[in-house]
C-alpha cells in the first residue's frame, strides 16, 4: 500500500510506546493506522480508527487552537419534492475524518442526523445543516428548497408558491410586492429591484413576469383572436429558438400540404412547446424591448423608462433577442412567438387579476381607446393604463413582431401583435400581417426560457 510502512510490535516497544501491542501498517503523513490483527468491539472487528463507531476515538483527546470544521453543501432538484443534499470540502485542523451530518427543517424541534455525505430531502422548506464529532461540532448554515422573495436565487432553480407555482432561475430574484403568481410574479436579474422606493429610482435591472403553462392541451395557437384569417394561415417562423434548444431541422422537407418552411414551423412548435410545459411555464418581458447603450455598444433591455427599440427587422429582432441572455447556463433569451403570445392572451383572461390601471377589466379582444394615451411613442412603462398582470403595453404603443409568418401574404409575410399609440381600434390579441422592414411604430418582446 503506497505510503504505509510496516511496524512490528518490537518497533513499537523501541519507541518506548506502553500499552500497545500488536502489528501495524502506518502512513505518517495521513496520520493512518491499520492494525493488522483487528480490534474487537461488541462482535465486530475494527482494523482502522475511522471504522469505529463515532464517540470511540479522540473522546478524551481535547484538540486547541483549531478552530470549527467547515464544510460546503450542495443542494440538487431530483424530482418534485426531491433533493438530494451533497456536503464536501470538509476542513478541520484536528486528526478527526469521520463526520455526522445533522439536519433539520426550521419549524422542526428535532435534528436528522446521517454518516452518508450525501442524502434526500423530501419535504419543502428551509434548513439547518451541520456537522459533528462526539463534542466537535461546526457552525450552522442555511438550506432553501424555495425561492425567497427580494433573495437573489443561487446554485440551483427554486420554485416559489403564491396563488400558483413559478420557476425562479439562478441569478433572479422576485421583486418585493410583485410575488403572486396569479396576478403577475415578476423577476428581476438585479437583486434590490422594487416596484417604486423612495426615491423613485428607475430598476437597475431586466424584469419578466411569468406565464404559467399548466394545461399541455391549450399550448396552441389561438384562432379566434383577432384576425383570425392570419393566425389560421400562420406558421413559427425558424431561427428564433436560442440555440441550446434549437431544433435539427437539416432533414425537414416539404409535403403535399406544406411547404418546408411550414415543416420547420412545427418542428420549432414542437421544441418550443416541450420547453415550456417541462418547465411550467416561461417568463415574458414586462416591457417592450428597450436599448441600452453600454460603451458604445446597443443593448436590448427590458427595463422602465427605457427609449423602445424601433425601427428594426423581424430578423434582426429575432438575433437582437438571443443576445440578452447569451451566456447565462440557467436562462436563454428568444424574440416571443405567436403561440406563446397567445398564452399570455389566455393567462390574462383566465386570472382574476385582470384589471388594467384604471381599474377595468382587460380584455384581450377588445381595444380601449384609454389605453393608447399620447401622440407619439412613449418610452417603456410609461402608460399605467396599459397595464394588466404587471405587464406593459400589450395593446398600445408600438406593434410588436413575433416569430411568426404568413403563408397568405408573400408581400407582407411578418406577423406582429398587440397596437400602435395612434390607432384606437386595436387590442392585445391583434394580429396583423406587414412586411420586415424597420417601420418605426414596429418593436418586439422577448421571452426567457428556463433551463
Amino acid at each position: 500500500m503506497e505510503g504505509y510502512r510496516y511496524w512490528s510490535n518490537a518497533v513499537v516497544q523501541e519507541l518506548g510506546i506502553e500499552g500497545v501491542e500488536g502489528e501495524f501498517l502506518v502512513n505518517l503523513e495521513k496520520r493512518s493506522i491499520i492494525n493488522l490483527e483487528g480490534l474487537k468491539y461488541e462482535g465486530k472487528l475494527y482494523y482502522t480508527l475511522s471504522q469505529l463507531p463515532n464517540g470511540l476515538y479522540n473522546v478524551d483527546y481535547e484538540e486547541t487552537n483549531v478552530g470549527k470544521p467547515t464544510f460546503e453543501s450542495k443542494l440538487e432538484k431530483i424530482a418534485t419534492n426531491k433533493w438530494r443534499v451533497t456536503i464536501s470540502n470538509i476542513q478541520y485542523g484536528g486528526y478527526i475524518s469521520k463526520w455526522k451530518v445533522c439536519y433539520r427543517l426550521n419549524n422542526k424541534d428535532y435534528w436528522n442526523t446521517t454518516e452518508d455525505t450525501s442524502f434526500m430531502i423530501t419535504e419543502p422548506g428551509d434548513y439547518e445543516i451541520y456537522i459533528k464529532n462526539d463534542k466537535v461540532e461546526s457552525n450552522k448554515q442555511e438550506i432553501e428548497t424555495n425561492a425567497k422573495v427580494g433573495k437573489k436565487v443561487t446554485d440551483i432553480n427554486k420554485e416559489y408558491t403564491n396563488h400558483g407555482t413559478a420557476l425562479i432561475p439562478v441569478g433572479f430574484t422576485i421583486v418585493p410586492g410583485l410575488d403572486n403568481v396569479e396576478e403577475g410574479l415578476v423577476i428581476s436579474d438585479s437583486e434590490g429591484d422594487t416596484e417604486q422606493d423612495s426615491n423613485n429610482k428607475i430598476a437597475n435591472g431586466n424584469q419578466f413576469v411569468w406565464i404559467p403553462v399548466t394545461d399541455e392541451s391549450k399550448y396552441v395557437r389561438n384562432t379566434t383572436y383577432n384576425n383570425s384569417t392570419v393566425s389560421q394561415s400562420a406558421y413559427t417562423d425558424n431561427d428564433y429558438l436560442p440555440d441550446i434548444i434549437q431544433p435539427d431541422v437539416s432533414k425537414a422537407v416539404a409535403t403535399e400540404e406544406k411547404t418546408v418552411e411550414q415543416v420547420i414551423g412545427e418542428i420549432n412548435e414542437k421544441v418550443e412547446k416541450e420547453q415550456v410545459v417541462s418547465k411550467g411555464g416561461f417568463y415574458i418581458a414586462r416591457y417592450e424591448a428597450g436599448i441600452e447603450t453600454i460603451n458604445e455598444e446597443r443593448k436590448v433591455v427590458s427595463k422602465k423608462k427605457a427609449n423602445v427599440w424601433t425601427g428594426i427587422t423581424q430578423d434582426n429582432a429575432k438575433s437582437t433577442a438571443k443576445t440578452m441572455f447569451l451566456e447565462d447556463n440557467h436562462v436563454k433569451s428568444a424574440l416571443i412567438s405567436g403561440i406563446q403570445w397567445d398564452m399570455v392572451m389566455d393567462f390574462i383572461t383566465r386570472t382574476p387579476a385582470r384589471k388594467d390601471g384604471m381599474g377595468n377589466d382587460y380584455d384581450v379582444t377588445i381595444g380601449n381607446s384609454s389605453r393608447h394615451i399620447g401622440s407619439s411613442l412613449a418610452i417603456a412603462g410609461n402608460n399605467e393604463n396599459d397595464r394588466v398582470c404587471n405587464i406593459y403595453d400589450l395593446e398600445g404603443n408600438a406593434y410588436e413582431y413575433v416569430a411568426e409568418k404568413n403563408t397568405e401574404y408573400t408581400d407582407n409575410p411578418f406577423v406582429r401583435r398587440g397596437g400602435i399609440f395612434y390607432i384606437m381600434g386595436d387590442s392585445a390579441s391583434s394580429r396583423s400581417a406587414r412586411n420586415a422592414e424597420g417601420l418605426s411604430g414596429a418593436t418586439f418582446r422577448l421571452v426567457l426560457y428556463v433551463l
